[in-house]
């Protein structure tokens, strides 16, 4: 499953590493990432820049991935394809702390990949 990463301020591209932020939930709580297994390298970008980084005119400046199976209780993943290959990580507790302490678990799984200039 892969972020796609619209903010700089969401990874340390010197260090190789995701910052907890990136994987927050929004306001709604629930936060966005895509099935990107199965994909070529171009057409995960693509996937990202056609239904991230356009409709908020923005540019996808890296992406956080890490395995489906690592998101574990209390979150699940609820599979809507709306727009195609979009999940839904939801299941977020109400405390700000305890949303950090899930995110922070996520982002130490997850592996950054930076857009090739």
């Amino acid at each position: 499953m892969a972020r796609f990463l619209l903010s700089r301020s969401h990874f340390a591209a010197t260090k190789g590493r995701v910052k907890f932020a990136a994987f927050l939930p929004g306001p709604e709580g629930a936060l966005s990432m895509y099935a990107v297994q199965g994909l070529a390298d171009p057409a995960v970008w693509e996937l990202g820049d056609r239904w991230v980084a356009a409709p908020a005119t923005r540019t996808v400046h890296a992406r956080a991935e890490l395995e489906s199976r690592l998101i574990r209780e209390p979150l699940r993943i609820e599979l809507d394809d709306d727009p195609p290959r979009h999940r839904s990580v939801i299941g977020w507790l109400a405390e700000a702390s305890e949303q950090q302490q899930l995110a922070l678990e996520l982002a130490n799984a997850a592996r950054l990949l930076m857009r090739s200039a």
